[in-house]
């Protein structure tokens, strides 16, 4: 079967002041166009009831920073930056050191930052471009199989399908960069992410909404395990995005060896 390579595999989107004005940037930018390149974390198809699936990407995490400048790189404060997008709509998670961190766009006239944006791609972006390389995968059929590939440093790739409470089909893509592998036992787990998990995506104005960071553990072909990125209240006054909320799913499992 074929598989996401996901060495090779990206988004890119093009910011360009000539053509139309940023709308997700916190710091005045030092260049009129530039081209970020992120690397690809997961690939997720979700599929309305009746409807056809629409593909998402999800990019690795980064650091919100300041462009060609020659010093103070880094922005302060500082947050993780996440971006998800599909061919018409983005979302940025941004995660400060707690979730009352107030910052504004730039320029400040746009409002505060929201830790959760969500827009058209064609208003955030001059360009939009998504590249999922696919290649010729092994889909490992037993537990040994896995621990085989596994000790032998095969990149592996788990494709992970479920049905969201609302009815919604998801396939999830995604890297297998840690797991485990008992060759006594005779036993492999996965623990790896982040992924992406939709909650309620009939609820949301646009299901992109729904999406939420998790990573995901699994050591069988019918069942797994997210950990969920949500709120949690560490005192009385302060609550941070942390992975903390275990949510079980029934679901196919399936592991690929891109040999």
């Amino acid at each position: 079967m074929q598989a996401c390579d996901f060495s090779r595999s990206f988004l890119t989107f093009r910011i360009d002041s000539q053509v139309q004005p940023a709308i997700t940037q916190s710091t005045k930018p030092n260049h009129t166009a530039n081209n970020p390149r992120i690397q690809l974390e997961c690939v997720c198809e979700l599929t309305a009831p009746g409807g056809d699936p629409v593909q998402y990407v999800m990019g690795a995490s980064c650091k919100t920073e300041r462009v060609n400048v020659s010093s103070d790189i880094w922005n302060d404060p500082n947050a993780d930056f996440c971006l998800t997008v599909s061919d018409k709509h983005f979302l940025v998670i941004k995660q400060y050191d707690h979730c009352g961190r107030k910052v504004m766009l730039y320029p400040p006239s746009l409002g505060e930052q929201p830790h959760r944006q969500v827009g058209l791609v064609s208003e955030a972006y001059a360009k939009l471009s998504i590249d999922v390389r696919r290649t010729e995968g092994r889909e490992l059929q037993t537990p040994q199989e896995v621990i085989d590939a596994t000790l032998a440093n095969v990149p592996l790739v788990a494709v992970t399908e479920f049905e969201t409470d609302d009815g919604f089909g998801v396939r999830l893509e995604y890297p297998v960069k840690t797991i485990n592998a008992g060759d006594r036992e005779i036993f492999y787990q996965t623990d790896t992410g982040p992924v992406l998990f939709p909650r309620q995506p009939a609820s949301c104005e646009v299901p992109i909404e729904s999406f939420h960071l998790a990573y995901i553990a699994a050591n069988s072909t019918d069942w797994a395990e997210l950990l969920v990125c949500s709120p949690i209240a560490v005192s009385e006054e302060i609550t941070v995005l942390h992975y903390h909320e275990p949510v079980r799913i029934d679901c196919r499992n399936r592991m690929v060896a891109l040999d």
